[in-house]
């Protein structure tokens, strides 16, 4: 592939990035690099996404960061759904946390569909929570009728909480619900 080269003749959409307000990205991204001992590329900000992708036309980004604190979960939805409301490259994911209960957490899933979200991120590892946890279940099962598909970081070496069996039992369990498994059995978790 030609780097050189900007135009690509057919749209393309990243569905995996990470953005953080600037106040905070710098921070948030190298607590994700260190975690993983890999180099960082880019300060985690909408703006560093964007210098990333200078020149291209047709992209377009989902853009997510996981709850990692039940009280948190309004503010990155906020965040996220109006950095999307002021540009149409944007897609918004919204997270939540278990911790919330499944009332609030549903409620606050409500609310950001409402202002736009399309989807629901979750990073199990960081938020330290086995995905397949009954409450977080009947959450899914919430997602799965108001139509947001869950996109769940899976299978690390650091913790169970997000194993392919884990993703699995998800599945059985909630059959109606439309996965994007990030990573699933291609990151870490071979077996």
């Amino acid at each position: 592939y030609d780097m050189q080269q900007t135009t690509i003749d057919r749209e393309i959409i990243d569905v995996h990035t990470h953005v953080f307000p600037q106040k905070i990205a710098a921070r948030a991204a190298d607590n994700i690099v260190d975690y993983y001992s890999i180099p960082r590329q880019g300060d985690g900000s909408l703006e560093g996404l964007f210098a990333g992708a200078a020149g291209f036309t047709n992209l377009r980004f989902v853009i997510s960061a996981a709850a990692l604190k039940p009280e948190r979960a309004a503010v990155g939805n906020d965040y996220l759904t109006d950095a999307a409301a002021s540009d149409p490259r944007l897609i918004p994911l919204a997270s939540f946390h278990p911790d919330m209960g499944v009332e609030a957490a549903v409620a606050e899933l409500a609310r950001a569909q409402a202002r736009g979200a399309r989807g629901v991120k979750l990073h199990p590892d960081f938020q330290r929570f086995p995905l397949d946890r009954p409450d977080a279940v009947e959450v899914y099962r919430a997602c799965a009728a108001m139509g947001l598909p869950v996109l769940f970081h899976v299978g690390d070496t650091r913790s169970d909480c997000s194993t392919p069996k884990r993703m699995r039992a998800v599945v059985d369990q909630v059959p109606e619900l439309t996965v994007i498994a990030a990573h699933l059995c291609g990151y870490s978790v071979w077996k």
